[in-house]
């Protein structure tokens, strides 16, 4: 990815549109950012980094919200644009964010565009410009993840050591965002879930087995038995509870075999003596039975004279029922006479009403119909008022609009005034807060200076501080080196003496060895004449190897002191240098360290004063301008007024002319819509009643006439059906007394008390039936059990009930107590069976346990190297970044330093395996990387960045790195090594990358051609523009 152009709106601090066009490099790759503290030069990162991912560069400022400039106006939206190329294709993307206007309740004015730009036009990079359409697009043109962009082109303040100085727990945080480690961490994370459930199923069957044995010792009765004396250990194995099980239920069932046959006996007696008893006790109900046959007998005899009544009453009914049938016939008939005389009385009621009502509607026609001049009178009065309607409606009308008019005219008059107070009281407003502006601006003319003399103390502090500890330190080394180079030539002089001591005695042993005349084995000379005598001292080899290990080490220890002690004063040269070139004494150095401290406290105070002031002038400086535009508007405002009171006004004088106007042509009293619609109903319901009653008179004298004629004919038909029954009537009573004196009642009364409800006859026969059949069925069954019971008599069943029930007491007690022993069995039984099976599953779910378990620790580190499985995977990954960044810290380090993975344990037990140390070639130690001095972490951290960068494209093809940004500190690093780091950078342009930095160093300045200056003015707002040499 190369930037082409970066456009900034209402970020940080450029207010309005800042565009930086890297196109005004003219070639040049490297540049340098530079301008005054919180001038923005940061920015310029946070910008790159929003417009592609969304977020800015930095950790600390993670929340775009915070990326919107204080001094943006209400209406401006915060945006980043940015034109850039990768592989040959040029793209633009823009993401603008949105904000909570001034009087709206929510935010407005987000935005996203993401377009390649080719020679015909615009083409869109996705099918919807949203958030995540955008990102993951990005992601897959660019080949980068923010985390690794961030790692790797933009190196932020406060990011860039990370990576090196860092815990193995964040370095793991680190490459798992870069090389997408995190489905091998969440590997654990399932092996811990399946760890957990694992565990609560082993704890379950323990709980089940617990459950058991407490089940068996209250659900089987206590006796002396195996299983009851392992109850009483307390402590046992689950074999002797299985062994204690098999004895219960082999008791049992022994003790079953036994019950069953006691039980089969007193059951086959108990059956023996029930076949008796059932034998006596049937005997004995026959003769209850004929007993209770005689006495019914005897209450059927006593019922007889009352059967022979019903049936005479039966008798004379069925006779009766002979001439019943007239009877009833003369009966209708006398009600149908009565009936139809009652008709002809009502007949003649009604003709008399009609022809009444028939007189007084025509006496009413006749009064109607000569109101019809008053008719007429209603219907034109009605006309007249219904043609006023219209005009009055239009009066009301009028009046309504003349009201309204006023009422406008009134609020337009309110609207000016109040317009015009909060114009006065704005432009007062607006003058005390541009006073009050001036005032801060002249306090805040000194601010930038104080502040960079403020840095200069503070770097000055810095240096001091470092001078004195590295001379302290010096100091230490020189004493402890002259100690070390005692000792070391202490003890060489001592393995000197041992060693002459040694080869003395070897002499004198092989001198007497030596005979005359014989060859001595070192010079081969036959005479002897000054043999070794030898040394009083005795010496092995032992002790001499010991004396030999003790001056190694003393020499390694005076050589690693001698070596430390040169490392530390040359950078004690190198902060005298810094110290000449601050025109500090460094024999002052003490002094002066505690005055620049109290002159930047002192400073430091009226700083944060200022910084108030200024923050204050910011938002006063925004609140002016909001103040302008509020005046602005009530200006505008103020005009829009008068001209609406103006026509507001001459509105309402018109329509009222107009309205005095039309109020001449309408009489007063009807003048008011209301009062004319009640004249109107008033003449309508005039109207409505005389015609209504006219038409009244017209139906009642029509309904009079037709019920007359309707009352005339009803009045001859009654009369004729009434002498039609008379008739009917006559002939029916005739046949009645015929028949009555034919039949065997003497008199009319006897005939009336013979006749029965139809009801009573039915249930008088079904007595008499059922009467006689009882007492045939009671006279056979008497005569069949007189027969059986012949030479037979009653027997006592009162013994044979006692010794029945004494049986069943004892084979019922035998069953109790052999269902008892069964199921006691079956208890144990089913014990067994539940105890063996949980313990084969418990067997199990503790080996699964144990298993996932193991296999648990194992990934997740808890083991003898604290290294988890991601971790182990994440090592190849550091490994090679080691390797690429080590080939360029050689040479910014002349050779010094190489970094190496640290395999040392971290300490209190935390996760190992991604610590990094060096190894220093001047002292031959290797040490931690936290260790090194600023500068040295410096170089180190930009070898790691650089290394991953060549890690990430070989890892990844379509990623292509060609720019690189470097916010962090190069005024750690002394001349020597900025010029090394300086190589470095040029080299990695020499490659083709892009390459920018952000310093307030001057000979890094000096040594690259372009510089971005961001200035920023009294107003607090920043400009950008490129310097080329």
């Amino acid at each position: 990815m190369k930037p082409v152009k970066l456009k900034l709106t209402a970020f940080g601090p450029y207010r309005d549109s800042e565009e930086i066009n890297f196109e005004d490099l003219e070639g040049n790759r490297l540049f340098v950012i530079s301008g005054s503290t919180g001038a923005g030069k940061t920015s310029i990162f946070d910008g790159i980094c929003f417009a592609l991912y969304g977020s800015a560069s930095g950790s600390d400022r993670s929340e775009p919200k915070n990326l919107r400039s204080d001094f943006a106006k209400d209406s401006v939206h915060t945006s980043a644009e940015l034109t850039f190329e990768v592989h040959g294709t040029t793209y633009r993307i823009l993401r603008q964010m949105s904000h909570v206007k001034k009087g709206n309740k929510s935010a407005t004015g987000e935005r996203y565009e993401f377009f390649e730009m080719t020679d015909a036009g615009e083409n869109p990079c996705v099918e919807r410009q949203i958030v995540s359409e955008l990102n993951r697009r990005i992601e897959e043109i660019l080949g980068l993840t923010f985390s690794q962009f961030n790692q790797i082109v933009m190196l932020p303040q406060g990011e860039f050591r990370k990576l090196l100085t860092s815990e193995t727990d964040n370095k793991e945080a680190i490459l798992r965002k870069i090389f997408r480690t995190e489905p091998y961490r969440l590997v654990a994370e399932r092996l811990k879930q399946k760890k957990d459930e694992a565990q609560e199923r082993f704890k379950a069957q323990q709980m089940l087995y617990k459950e058991q044995v407490q089940a068996i010792a209250g659900s089987l009765p206590q006796r002396e038995s195996a299983l009851f004396e392992v109850f009483a250990q307390g402590d046992f194995q689950r074999s002797q509870l299985l062994a204690g099980l098999e004895g219960e239920i082999s008791h049992y069932e022994t003790e079953s075999i036994g019950l069953q046959e006691r039980y089969q006996q007193s059951y086959d007696f108990h059956n023996k003596k029930m076949a008796e008893f059932h034998e006596a006790k049937g005997w004995n109900g026959r003769f209850d039975e004929l007993e209770a046959k005689k006495r019914h007998l005897q209450e059927l005899e006593q019922q007889l004279p009352k059967v022979k009544e019903w049936e005479q009453q039966v008798i004379a009914a069925d006779q009766a029922g002979m001439i019943t049938g007239l009877e009833e016939q003369v009966m209708d008939l006398v009600a149908n006479e009565r009936q139809k005389r009652e008709e002809l009385l009502r007949a003649e009621t009604a003709e008399q009403k009609a022809q009444e009502m028939n007189r007084q509607a025509q006496q009413v026609k006749d009064e109607e119909e000569n109101r019809h001049e008053q008719r007429q009178a209603a219907q034109q009065a009605l006309i007249r008022l219904h043609d006023m309607e219209a005009g009055v409606k239009e009066l009301e009308q009028q009046r309504t609009a003349v009201q309204q008019l006023e009422k406008a005219a009134i609020h337009a008059r309110t609207a000016l005034q109040r317009t015009d107070e909060q114009a006065a009281s704005a432009e007062q407003q607006l003058t005390q807060t541009k006073s009050f502006i001036q005032q801060l601006e002249e306090r805040l003319e000194h601010f930038d200076d104080k502040r960079d003399r403020q840095n200069r103390l503070a770097e000055q502090q810095r240096v001091l501080a470092e001078y004195l500890r590295l001379d302290q330190k010096l100091e230490g080394l020189a004493e402890q080196s002259t100690v070390d180079q005692a000792k070391f030539e202490q003890a060489h002089k001592a393995y000197q003496t041992m060693e002459h001591d040694w080869f003395a005695n070897q002499a004198a042993l092989l001198g007497s060895n030596l005979h005359e005349g014989e060859a001595c084995p070192v010079c081969g000379s036959l005479e002897h004449p000054a043999k070794q005598l030898g040394s009083s001292a005795a010496v092995n080899q032992q002790a001499m190897e010991q004396a030999k290990q003790v001056l190694a080490q003393s020499e390694q220890k005076f050589r690693k002191t001698e070596a430390e002690e040169g490392a530390v004063r040359e950078q004690v040269a190198l902060k005298r240098e810094e110290l000449d070139g601050m025109s500090i004494a460094a024999e002052q150095a003490s002094a002066q360290l505690e005055t620049v401290r109290a002159e930047q406290h002192s400073l430091t105070g009226e700083l944060e004063q200022l910084q108030s002031d200024k923050e204050q002038l910011r938002k006063r400086k925004v609140t002016f301008v909001e103040m302008e535009d509020q005046l602005l508007r009530l200006k505008k405002q103020q005009a829009e007024a008068q001209h609406s009171a103006h026509e507001k006004r001459s509105a309402h004088e018109s329509a009222q002319a107009v309205l005095e106007s039309k109020l001449t042509s309408i009489p007063e009293a009807l003048r008011d819509l209301g009062s004319l619609r009640t004249e109107t109903a008033k003449a309508q319901e005039t109207k409505d009643r005389l015609e209504a009653a006219w038409q009244q008179a017209q139906d009642a004298l029509q309904k009079a006439e037709r019920q007359l004629s309707e009352a005339a004919v009803s009045l001859r038909h009654s009369k004729q059906s009434v002498q039609e029954l008379q008739e009917k009537l006559e002939h029916a009573e005739s046949r009645f007394e015929e028949a009555l004196v034919k039949s065997a009642f003497a008199t009319k009364e006897a005939y009336q008390e013979a006749k029965l409800e139809a009801s009573r006859y039915e249930e008088l026969k079904t007595q008499i039936e059922q009467y006689k059949q009882d007492r045939h069925t009671t006279e056979r069954q008497m005569a069949e059990l007189e027969s059986a019971l012949a030479g037979r008599g009653r027997v006592d069943v009162s013994d044979v009930e006692q010794a029945l029930a004494e049986l069943k007491a004892d084979y019922e007690r035998a069953l109790s107590e052999l269902n008892t022993s069964k199921e006691y069995k079956k208890k144990a039984q089913a014990f067994f069976d539940e105890v063996s099976d949980a313990s084969a599953k418990e067997a199990a779910a503790e080996a699964e346990f144990a298993r996932i378990v193991d296999l648990y620790d194992t990934i997740r580190g808890q083991n003898d190297v604290k290294l988890s499985f991601e971790r182990y995977l994440q090592i190849e990954y550091l490994e090679q970044i080691l390797e690429a960044a080590n080939e360029r810290l050689k040479h910014l380090s002349n050779g010094q330093f190489h970094l190496t993975r640290s395999d040392r344990q971290e300490a209190r037990g935390k996760q190992s395996g991604l610590g990094l140390d060096v190894y220093d070639a001047y002292t031959g130690q290797t040490r931690d990387v936290k260790t090194m001095s600023g500068g040295e972490k410096f170089n180190a951290s930009l070898c790691l960045a650089l290394g991953m960068a060549d890690v990430i494209q070989s890892f990844e093809g379509n990623v292509s790195i060609e720019t690189m940004f470097i916010d962090e500190g190069f005024g750690s690093l002394d001349e020597g090594s900025l010029n090394k780091a300086i190589e470095t950078l040029v080299d990695l342009q020499k490659s083709g990358r892009m390459i920018g930095v952000i310093s307030h160093v001057q000979e890094l300045k000096a040594a690259i051609p372009a510089i971005l200056e961001v200035e920023k003015t009294k107003e607090g707002i920043s400009r950008t523009r490129f310097q080329l040499k």
